[in-house]
């Protein structure tokens, strides 16, 4: 692994560059953004480093972004103290400045640049999602594919179905992601009710979906759970083209 720091619009941006097993090169490779509601998470948390780590195993190079994270307030919680932070479109912004520059040193890294995919999880879901659309009209380096876990694309949720709503009433409270919870989270992240609308922000497109029976939301963070470990199988398989066209 590779710790380093780009530069981008806003200032210096963390990445860690996990490579591909030896013998993988020129490897697909994916530029990778952790969730935490876009005001927590780092590098080291499961859904960064476990994730990657594993990618790499299987062959994948793995570009983990450390984006600048949204301010905490006591709208989004009162167990820990206010922090400052950065509005959209900064983190929207250094993710696709990593995309940009991990097309750049694709031959320097073994990277097959026409293999280069673009995800996240969670809020780093919505982030690629957003970047995708970003990169796609600023009409340079495209990603080869996107791969969203658990993504929040929707600036307002829309309405489960009668079978999702009964299995999530069922789940304890801190893990559920009610309404009001996301309208202020998002709120927090764009900062003016405008930027809901924002498709660089909450983009709103159609996906494939594939779902983990057994899991919920944030499950890569658990690397013991056997879904976890389904899914990075799943996402392995997606990246190096083996179960699509």
């Amino acid at each position: 692994m590779d710790s380093l720091t780009i530069t981008g619009p806003h200032g210096a941006i963390p990445i860690r560059v996990y490579r591909a097993a030896a013998g993988s090169e020129p490897s697909p490779a994916l530029v990778w953004a952790h969730g935490g509601g876009f005001a927590w998470g780092d590098l080291e948390m499961p859904e960064a480093h476990w994730v990657s780590q594993q990618l790499a195993a299987r062959g994948i190079t793995v570009i983990s972004v450390g984006y600048r994270l949204a301010p905490v307030s006591a709208a989004l919680t009162d167990s820990e103290p206010a922090r400052d932070g950065v509005l959209f479109p900064v983190a929207s912004v250094e993710v696709a400045t990593a995309f940009c520059w991990a097309a750049d040193q694709a031959t320097a890294y073994g990277i097959d640049a026409d293999r280069l995919s673009l995800g996240g999880a969670s809020a780093g879901g919505a982030l690629a999602a957003g970047v995708a659309l970003r990169l796609r009209d600023a009409g340079g380096a495209q990603p080869a594919s996107l791969l969203l876990a658990y993504p929040l694309v929707h600036s307002v949720l829309p309405e489960p179905s009668t079978e999702l709503a009964q299995k999530i009433a069922v789940l304890p409270a801190d893990t559920r992601f009610e309404p009001d919870d996301v309208r202020a989270m998002n709120l927090n992240y764009v900062g003016d009710p405008a930027g809901l609308d924002n498709p660089y922000a909450f983009p709103g497109v159609d996906v494939t979906v594939c779902q983990e029976p057994g899991t919920r939301h944030g499950h890569l963070n658990e690397p013991e759970n056997p879904g976890a470990q389904a899914s990075l199988r799943r996402m392995a398989a997606w990246l190096d083209g083996s179960n699509r066209g």
